[in-house]
C-alpha cells in the first residue's frame, strides 16, 4: 500500500500541507543541487565511503564561526555505521509518529511498532522485496516524471550524472 500511495499515486501537491510523491520531491531538490545552500547526497555514496561523505557534510555545515573537529567526524562515522545502528535499532524507528498516525490512518494502534529502519545494511534491498510488477510500475513512473524533466531514465543514470557534475566542479 505504501509503494502505491507514496510512490505511484501522489503527484505534485495541491498545497504546502500535502506531501509530494517521491519523484516530485526528488525533482524539487534536483533543480537546487548546485545552489550554495543545498547538499545533494546519495545513500549509495554514504555506503561506499562513509568517512568521506561525513566529512563532506561537515564541510557543508561549517562556517567562519564553527568548524567540525576530526573527533566529531570520527564519532559521526562511528554512530552512522550499520553495526552501531543495528546495536541501537530502537533509536532508528518511527514509534512516536506511528503512535500518533496509526489510529488516524485507520491502522491498528500497534501497527509497525516492531519495525526498524535498520535492516540489511545494503543498498537496493527494499526493491528486492517488491514484486516484479511494482518494480516495473516504479520504473515507468520514474521515466514519466523524472525522466521527462531530466532526461535520465533511471536513478542510476541520474546518480552517475550528478557524480560527473561534482567531479567536474572540483577540477
Amino acid at each position: 500500500a505504501f509503494v502505491q500511495e507514496f510512490w505511484l499515486r501522489r503527484g505534485v501537491p495541491d498545497s504546502k500541507m500535502q506531501n509530494a510523491s517521491f519523484f516530485h520531491h526528488l525533482l524539487s531538490w534536483y533543480t537546487k543541487r548546485n545552489d550554495n545552500d543545498t547538499l545533494f547526497l546519495f545513500f549509495e555514496d554514504l555506503k561506499e565511503d562513509l568517512p568521506s561523505q561525513v566529512r563532506r557534510i561537515a564541510e557543508f555545515i561549517s562556517n567562519d564561526k564553527w568548524k567540525c573537529t576530526d573527533a566529531a567526524i570520527d564519532n559521526a562515522v562511528r554512530m552512522s555505521s550499520f553495526s552501531f545502528m543495528r546495536e541501537h535499532s530502537g533509536h532508528f524507528n518511527e514509534t512516536l509518529s506511528k503512535k500518533a498516525r496509526n489510529v488516524a490512518c485507520g491502522l491498528s494502534p500497534d501497527a509497525g511498532m516492531n519495525d526498524s529502519k535498520v535492516r540489511s545494511g545494503k543498498t537496493g534491498a527494499g526493491m528486492k522485496i517488491l514484486s516484479e510488477e511494482l518494480r516495473a510500475q516504479i520504473s515507468e513512473k520514474w521515466i514519466e516524471v523524472v525522466g521527462r524533466e531530466t532526461g535520465f531514465n533511471s536513478y542510476e543514470d541520474l546518480r552517475s550524472h550528478v557524480k560527473e557534475e561534482e567531479e567536474a566542479a572540483t577540477k
